[in-house]
């Protein structure tokens, strides 16, 4: 490699006689390129030379420039990016819907005083009523296309079994509420709270904490008190036959037996 180094050196350095008697290469007197061409060999083989003799050397003297680079994270906090709005929506909503609840029982109850020997008209009307309210939104809201035919193509089974309960828990509740006082009527309904624990732990299988099994155990006692102290006179369910409470207790499982199917 060394002689053919040499070589190519010495053919470049050529010597040639001007007019003057000035001596310059031949090959560097046309063109211009070829001496560029000829001083770039040049430093390129002093640099692997050097790189040779030395491999643990550093080619060039010149370091690489530090860049201070500095990155900078944040994360949104979930409280100032809500909108008020929103929650002033939410708040309004959930006062409304306990407006009409509250309003739906005392207007329930109100009913059965003149229709206490009609309970089981007045459970099919409210029946129709609540299938006539709640398909006339279904077909708006499926022509303005919040449901589509996807939503519609779901299997029927599970909604049948939730129509079939909670139309005997309205026939039952209705029948027994027009034989029960006002104020026991709130009372038996909580009895919702031990169905849907039971019906969940043993449909859905879940599982719950002793504080939450202790809060259901304590309503099924208060309700069964209210229930056995019904016969004494100057107690809230006094003249009123056991089976009546017991019809409302029924209601209620078949209410807490849909709204598990819902879920």
């Amino acid at each position: 490699m060394g002689s053919s180094t040499a070589s190519f050196h010495n053919f470049l350095s050529l010597p040639s006689h001007t007019k003057n008697g000035a001596t310059r290469n031949p090959l560097f007197s046309h063109s211009r390129p070829l001496l560029l061409l000829h001083q770039r060999w040049r430093h390129h083989h002093r640099l692997s030379l050097a790189t040779l003799n030395a491999p643990f050397c550093l080619t060039s003297d010149r370091r690489p420039a530090r860049r201070n680079v500095r990155l900078h994270a944040s994360v949104a906090n979930p409280a100032s990016s809500s909108n008020p709005s929103t929650s002033k929506r939410v708040v309004l909503s959930s006062l409304l819907t306990i407006a009409l609840a509250v309003g739906n029982k005392v207007f329930y109850k109100l009913a059965l005083v003149p229709m206490k020997n009609h309970p089981f008209f007045f459970a099919q009307f409210t029946t129709f009523g609540y299938v006539i309210i709640y398909f006339s939104i279904l077909y708006i809201r499926y022509r303005s296309g919040r449901v589509t035919d996807e939503m519609l193509a779901l299997p029927k089974a599970p909604f049948v079994a939730i129509g079939a309960l909670d139309a005997l828990g309205v026939a039952a509740g209705m029948a027994a509420v027009a034989m029960l006082p006002g104020p026991a009527i709130p009372l038996l309904s909580q009895t919702m709270l031990v169905w849907q624990l039971g019906f969940s732990s043993l449909i859905l299988g879940k599982r719950y904490r002793c504080n939450q099994i202790v809060g259901c155990i304590l309503v099924a006692v208060g309700v069964a008190l209210a229930v056995a102290s019904g016969s004494n006179s100057g107690q809230m369910l006094s003249g009123v036959e056991p089976v009546w409470p017991l019809l409302m207790i029924a209601s209620s499982a078949f209410q807490a037996g849909a709204f598990i199917i819902k879920v």
